[in-house]
């Protein structure tokens, strides 16, 4: 936004001019930056002893607000009465050039984490009834490991909660294994499917039914390898149909928005928090994030990892997997 200030002809000269297009141009950081009055007193020597190492300590980490108040130091020998001019329309000029500061975050770029905030925010308020409750995942919660049964290799998709009531299979294992026998049942242990393959990966078959909603299951593998049997297991759900449709609907609405970038990177939290952790790495192999911000996307890349169970030595950088 650009701020014009009409300046009395007769109080203000060329210079007053000159710094009050530069107060209403500058940059000024956020709401962590002194305000307008408080620099206005620092330069007047107005404040405490203690106040003004203050505002002196903050002058010395921020390039904006030191760019701000130099020039007007100068101006402490002038008369009083020029002072106070200067005073006054340097206050006027910061509470305007906060103000255009605060407009233009609400479209100029900033930091990768600034705007997944911004993002979540934006679809909270379009989707309150998908995102009720929604939090970014922080801290512990982007540790969090699966529930993994017996051991011997690594289970890796479905995992927790699949979208899909067809899902394939997929896992990492000894590669001297040969032949693996993949068997699907209920949690109560009825077997549903039992199948051999030569690969690490088996899709579910077209002639058996469509696994229900809202129930769990348990598949398991096993394999004669160079040391002896490897075999695993893991319990996964499969979403409900309100599940499903409410992913479909945020789906669309990431497609939508404006920033599609960070705007993934809130759906990748989103169907983490609801363990559609398949889902969410499918989500994340659609991102190119920058450079700058890769720690973000590794962060959650691992998060999603340890939900299917993939050890930190076997995953892929780009995908997670």
């Amino acid at each position: 936004m650009e701020v014009i200030l009409l300046l009395p002809p007769d109080r203000a000269g060329d210079d007053d001019a000159q710094l009050l297009r530069r107060l209403a141009a500058t940059d000024q950081p956020h709401e962590a930056c002194p305000d307008a009055n408080d620099l206005a007193a620092w330069v007047e020597r107005r404040l405490s002893r203690r106040a003004s190492r203050t505002i002196e300590g903050h002058l010395a980490d921020c390039p904006p607000c030191r760019e701000v108040v130099t020039p007007l130091a100068a101006a402490v020998s002038a008369p009083t009465s020029r002072l106070l001019t200067r005073t006054v329309l340097l206050a006027a000029a910061l509470l305007l050039g906060f103000g255009a500061l605060y407009l233009s975050t609400l479209t100029r770029p900033g930091s990768l984490s600034d705007r997944v905030q911004i993002a979540a925010a934006e679809l909270a308020s379009a989707h309150p009834q998908e995102m009720a409750g929604f939090e970014l995942l922080t801290g512990a919660d982007l540790h969090q490991s699966p529930q993994t049964l017996r051991g011997g290799c690594t289970l890796v998709t479905p995992s927790n909660t699949s979208l899909e009531p067809r899902p394939s299979f997929a896992w990492q294992g000894d590669g001297t294994v040969q032949k693996w026998t993949v068997v699907l049942r209920t949690v109560a242990g009825e077997e549903l499917w039992r199948e051999t393959t030569d690969r690490p990966s088996l899709s579910y078959p077209p002639g058996k039914p469509d696994l229900t909603s809202g129930e769990r299951y348990l598949w398991e593998i096993r394999g004669a390898g160079a040391t002896g049997e490897v075999r695993g297991g893991k319990l996964f759900a499969v979403a409900s149909a309100q599940n499903v449709a409410a992913t479909a609907r945020m789906r669309s609405a990431v497609d939508a928005h404006r920033d599609a970038t960070a705007a993934r990177i809130t759906l990748v939290h989103w169907l983490l928090r609801r363990d559609l952790v398949d889902a969410a790495v499918e989500e994340l192999g659609r991102i190119v994030g920058p450079e700058q911000d890769w720690y973000l996307l590794e962060e959650l890349r691992g998060a999603a990892a340890r939900r299917q169970g993939v050890p930190e030595a076997e995953r892929d950088p780009k995908s997670g997997k």
